[in-house]
Formats: structure tokens, sequence, C-alpha cells
């Protein structure tokens, strides 16, 4: 990667972070680009600094730890940073930070668009309803939560054409929405939480 591309990732940051949590953050992110996972040792900090910015990393839904089951949601992985522990980066979050290279922006919208492309088959997916889709979601959530049924109410406030189980299943696979433990059971409630990403829009 070249110096050029590193600065603009920076300055990207930097939008968004402090300039000294951005030069941290770029230098822990970079090498996570371009694995599916990585683990604690190949991070190259010194020790309490990754610490701190893994930790940060995780509160930003940059870096998930790796889990051996399957359907667990984000603020549901337990963080543990020491040898042998991996990591992954959400598809969305992956893509934006990718872009920021190039562009010296974070931005989700793009790369929103580019992920729902190539995993649809069929290519008759309308994007510009599930970005208006995605935007209600976001006014509508407290601190980037929400309870499952609003997207019932705003997918019938809009005609959304697309499948809402389907389209549901698309945004978690793609990393733009997570299943949240604050999920009851009992009072039969499920809550998602949005990729804070989603709120960097023209940084």
């Amino acid at each position: 990667m070249s110096k050029e591309n590193v600065q603009l990732l920076q300055s990207a940051l930097r939008s968004r972070f402090k300039a000294e949590e951005a030069q941290y953050l770029s230098l822990l992110l970079r090498p996570c680009l371009y694995v599916e996972t990585i683990d604690y040792m190949e991070l190259d900090l010194p020790r309490e600094t990754k610490k701190e910015y893994i930790l940060m990393a995780f509160e930003e839904r940059l870096l998930i730890p790796v889990q051996d089951k399957e359907g667990y949601g984000w603020d549901d992985c337990g963080l543990r940073m020491e040898d042998g522990e991996r990591y992954s980066m959400p598809r969305l979050s992956k893509v934006v930070l990718k872009t920021a290279l190039s562009t010296g922006r974070l931005d989700s919208e793009p790369a929103i668009k580019e992920l729902i492309a190539v995993n649809t088959v069929s290519g008759d997916r309308d994007f510009d309803q599930i970005n208006k889709f995605l935007q209600a979601l976001k006014s509508n959530s407290t601190q980037s939560k929400f309870e499952g049924g609003l997207m019932l109410a705003i997918s019938q406030s809009m005609d959304l054409k697309e499948d809402l189980h389907d389209l549901v299943e698309l945004l978690i696979l793609l990393g733009v929405i997570s299943p949240s433990k604050k999920s009851s059971m009992a009072k039969g409630l499920s809550w998602f939480e949005i990729n804070p990403c989603l709120y960097w829009d023209g940084s």
C-alpha cells in the first residue's frame, strides 16, 4: 500500500476521530482490509496501544471477534485481546474503508450500493428504495438500535417491493445491520443495531 493511500485513509478517519486516533486506527485496520480474519498477534502496534484501539474498533464495529457459533450479533461477541484471538471486519465497514484509501472520504451509501449489486443475482433490486428504507431506520433508531417491528412498519408505509425477510437477511450478511442481544424472547421482541458507518456519510 502506498504512503499516499495510507494518508488518505488517515485523512478520512480524521473526519470522524481525533488525529491521533485516526493515525493508530489506520495502522491497526490497514492489514485487515485484505484478509477475511486476522490474529491478535498480526496487528502490529505496541501492546497497550493495540488493546486501546482494538476496543475502539470493536465499539465502532470495525473489528468483530470471530465466534465459534453462528447467529451471534456484534454486541454479543466476547472481546478478548490475546494471542490466538481472531477478528473479522463487517463487509460494509471493509468496503467503506477500502474506498477511503482512494477517496479520503467515509461514505457508506456507495459501499452499500456496491455490495448489493455484487450480491444480487437477478439484478432487480431497487437500490434507491432500499436506501430510503435504511434512511428511515436511521432516523427512527435510538443510539443506532431499533426494534424489529420498525422494519415492518417502514416497509408497509413505503410499499417496499423487496421481500422484507429476504432483505433483512441480506443486510445482516452485508454487515449493514446486526441482531442485538437486547432482544427478548419472553416479550417476543427482536432488536437490531445499525453499523455505525451508516452515520458517517459525507465525512
